[in-house]
């Protein structure tokens, strides 16, 4: 569960690099799926990526560990992707 947690906040400090000017949408579809969405809607939401069939697998297998949380951590999860992107910091 930490490991899923860590690794989409890891994703979003990739998002945030003073080089970044804008998150990309896609992406954010993507977060969002992640946490939210049905196992087939983050399969959509990966595809436009094209992964490899190693990667699809792995993100799969990463949304099915994040299924299992109890809603409050991923919500609280959620609040701090959505604190993140807000903050100067990813300004």
């Amino acid at each position: 569960m930490k490991l899923a947690i860590t690794f989409a906040v890891v994703m979003l400090a990739l998002c945030c690099g003073s080089a970044t000017a804008q998150i990309c949408p896609d992406f954010l579809e993507v977060l969002r799926t992640l946490f939210e969405g049905p196992t087939s809607g983050y399969e959509a939401a990966i595809s436009v990526f094209n992964p490899t069939e190693e990667m699809r697998s792995s993100a799969v297998t990463l949304k099915n560990l994040l299924n299992v949380i109890p809603p409050e951590i991923k919500e609280g999860a959620a609040k701090l992707t959505q604190k993140i992107i807000q903050s100067p910091q990813c300004a």
